[in-house]
Order: structure tokens, then sequence, then C-alpha cells
């Protein structure tokens, strides 16, 4: 089995931000449901089916067994744990791979960058900014951010499916 990376982790909460609604409205949900389809289909890596998918997204504490694991993994029943996509947004109860803690000296550069920052431009793209310059995905950039009190989530701003 392959170890999930960085970038395919980001990937997936992107996804997982992105199709929030249509995730809270399943009770129970397996790697052969329309939802589970679609995000393998968004997803588009030979290397994980959507069953991976969704045992990644229990890893992370965003979805729970719903059923006793064991047998079939696409038939394995999961329910999602949080009812607010602003806890997409906590670091804390993330992706192991986002959860780690990055180096000071790395922190220290990414405040800088966003301190000498246009404020007039996009956060968006001040935090794609920062990542190219750092080496580091936009979302390692985000969490440093959010977890200084540099930037906090509005809940009137999240994207709507």
């Amino acid at each position: 089995m392959k170890k999930w990376t960085i970038e395919e982790d980001c990937k997936l909460l992107t996804l997982t931000r992105q199709h929030f609604s249509s995730l809270l409205k399943h009770k129970r949900l397996n790697a052969t449901m329309p939802f589970s389809q679609l995000l393998y289909t968004a997803f588009n890596s030979p290397d994980r089916d959507a069953a991976a998918l969704l045992y990644r997204l229990e890893q992370a504490k965003i979805l729970a067994f719903a059923s006793r694991p064991g047998g079939d993994p696409t038939k394995q029943l999961f329910r999602c744990l949080i009812n607010n996509d602003l806890a997409l947004y906590d670091y804390s109860l993330t992706f192991p791979t986002l959860r780690k803690a990055l180096h000071p000296d790395t922190v220290a550069a990414a405040l800088n960058h966003f301190t000498i920052s246009n404020p007039h431009e996009p956060l968006s793209n001040t935090i794609n900014e920062i990542a190219k310059a750092l080496h580091l995905a936009p979302m390692q950039v985000e969490k440093i951010l959010l977890e200084s009190g540099q930037i906090t989530i509005n809940s009137d701003l999240l994207p709507v499916d």
C-alpha cells in the first residue's frame, strides 16, 4: 500500500470542503454510492480507489465507521462525524500529514512573507505565492496563517456547492 502524500491529503481535503453539503445529505456512506464515486472521479488517481478515500477521511476524523470494520472495503459503511464545514479548517483534526508541525524557520518565513505581502491582493493569491516561494502546499501556508491568528475563517466566505 502506497503511503499518502501531503499533496494527496490536500487534494482530498479540498474536495471534501467543496462537496461538504453533499456529504452531509448521507446518513451512511460506502464506496459504491454516487457521492463516493464523485469524490473518486474528482480525485483522479490510479493509486487510490473510492474505498481508500473513505478510509483516509476516517483517519482524518471526518468520517467514522458506521458498521464493524472488516470484509469487503467497498461495502464498509461510514458516517460523517462533523456537521459544520468550519471543522474542515481545524488543522488539529485533519490528516496526519497536515497535523505535523512545520519547522519553526518555515513558519517564521511564511509569516514574514505574509507580513510583507500586498494586503489588496486576494488572500488565495497571497497564500499560493507564499507556498510557491517556500515549496509548501497552499494548505500548509493556510494552516500557518490560521494557527498564528493572521487569518480567520469567516463562515460567510466559505464556498458553497
